[in-house]
């Protein structure tokens, strides 16, 4: 559904209380102007979706990755809880048609774990997170990169869930 790592977590709130993962960067939708860059790649994400699900179907996997691009960048614009509800309602359709070890599938799970936590639900998204990490691991292996960034961020996740 996204691009880059299949597990990432949200990372540790900032001194300022920030919680959101992103940094700003020169000339990309999480710098300066990105707020607009990112509702403008939301609304055009929201505008392609009903579009391929009218040519490719509603179950397509072309059309669940948009639902994915959909959902992450609902969050992205900062609505943190659409996101979340987007990406539950995706994962059962990304089961049933990919099934639940394909990629795409465990990638829609690490999604929906980081856009609870992010959200305010951290206790939720420590044990999604936890029940993701041994399939992961499985497939994987446990020296794969996003297993072991996944278990570094543990310790964050463990301190949110406790506030």
């Amino acid at each position: 559904m996204r691009q880059g790592p299949l597990i990432s977590t949200p990372r540790c709130r900032s001194s300022s209380g920030s919680s959101a993962p992103w940094t700003s960067a020169p000339a990309s939708p999480f710098g300066p102007g990105g707020p607009k860059i990112r509702r403008r790649a939301r609304d055009q994400a929201a505008a392609l979706l009903p579009v391929i699900e009218r040519v490719s179907g509603a179950e397509h996997p072309d059309t669940l990755r948009v639902r994915g691009s959909l959902a992450a960048w609902t969050g992205v614009a900062g609505d943190w809880a659409a996101a979340r509800d987007q990406f539950a309602a995706l994962l059962p359709a990304c089961e049933r048609i990919s099934g639940a070890e394909h990629p795409d599938t465990l990638s829609t799970r690490a999604d929906l774990a980081a856009w609870t936590g992010v959200a305010g639900d951290w206790a939720v998204a420590r044990d999604q997170f936890a029940a993701l990490l041994p399939v992961i691991e499985r497939i994987s292996g446990a020296e794969h990169p996003d297993i072991l960034s996944t278990r570094a961020s543990q310790p964050c996740l463990l301190d949110q869930a406790s506030r």
